[in-house]
This record gives C-alpha cells, structure tokens and sequence, in this order.
C-alpha cells in the first residue's frame, strides 16, 4: 500500500497530527520529520497500521493537523487521495508541503488545498511551516509553557481563523472550537470559508 500515517505521541499530543505521503518518499519525509521533531521538541511516529481503512478514516477525523506530502508518487495512490479527501470533507486544518520540487509538475485539481503549498527547503516556508505547528499544538517556546492559554471560540459562519497570515483553525458554524495561544498579545483574523471579503479581526 503507497501510503503511511504517523502521529505525535509525546506531552499529551497522540493523535493530533497525522501524516499522509507515498512510500516511495519515504527518505525525504523522514528527513523533514526529524528536523521538526528537533525545532518542536517532539517525537513523530512515522508510520501506522494503513490496511485497516476505517481506523485511517477515524484517524483523520481526530487529528488536529493533517500534513500532506506533495510528490508526483502521490497523484498515483488512490488511497491518498480518498484520505485527502476525507481530510477536506472534515475541515481538517491541511499542512501542505512540496517534496523534491524542481521534479513536480503540478497539483491535482482535486486536492483542493486551500492554501499555497509550503516548500521545505525554501527557509521563508520552513519557518512558516514550524510556525504554524507551534500554534496549532500550542507549543510555546518562548516562555517554557509548551501548552500556552487555553481559548475557547464559537462562531455562527464556517471560517478559518489566522494569525499574522498563518492558519491556525476552521470554526465550524454554532460548534465552540479550542485555540492555544502563547502569552502576550494576538491579534486574530476571522475570514468565512468560500466568502473571503468577510472577515473580522480581535485582539
């Protein structure tokens, strides 16, 4: 089977991440997992039992992270691309990431990401992408609390909350949603999924 899953099974975080790339990109994928398990102070499990389809399934639906693996190998997997879908279809927040870009030609249309594609080996998106993971897990390492403030939203649309331009969660319409947020001031941006000229920002 072309695919494996993994999940972060340190400081109470089993389960909310969940990687999804072909096998045959295994090596870089490593090689991406182990600095961020270095920046993030973590351990990531790189692979999961795949062969049993619902557990997969229930897997996504309970991750808080879903990091996508983009590669010419992936547009071949079926079984990928029904786990992507799965991935949309939940709203899960999608971590999307170019593996060897000088050789990939395009992204399917069916994917529908809704954000750019980071590449790793671009230091600008190596740093948003462990920006990003910071936030959404709540790691805060600036001031040793790897938990960060507890923030409890609730909203009457469908969006997407962002931070300086970086996601960090899809609100589902009357459903009151949890955010970690480091100490300080944040400034947040609500923008509705599918109606971008609506949007609202709180400080």
């Amino acid at each position: 089977m072309n695919n494996y899953s993994g999940e972060l099974k340190k400081h109470g975080f089993e389960g909310k991440i969940f990687l999804c790339y072909a096998l045959e990109d295994l090596p870089e994928v490593q090689r991406i997992v182990y600095d961020l398990e270095k920046e993030l102070g973590i351990w990531i499990s790189l692979s999961s039992d795949v062969s049993k389809h619902e557990s997969v399934c229930r897997a996504i639906e309970n991750s808080t992270v879903f990091m996508l693996f983009i590669s010419d190998a992936l547009k071949n997997a079926d079984n990928l691309k029904e786990f992507i879908t799965r991935a949309n279809n939940t709203n899960k927040n999608i971590l999307p990431i170019v593996i060897n870009k000088r050789r990939f030609s395009s992204i399917p249309s069916e994917f529908k990401l809704r954000v750019k594609p980071y590449d790793y080996n671009d230091r600008g998106d190596r740093m948003k992408v462990i920006s990003q993971l910071r936030a959404v897990l709540g790691i805060n390492v600036e001031n040793g609390d790897e938990f960060g403030s507890l923030v409890y939203v609730e909203s009457d649309m469908y969006a997407n909350v962002y931070r300086n331009g970086e996601k960090l969660e899809t609100l589902q319409m009357g459903k009151e949603c949890k955010i970690r947020l480091g100490k300080g001031v944040h400034k947040l941006e609500f923008v509705a999924v599918g109606c971008s000229e609506l949007r609202s920002r709180v400080s």
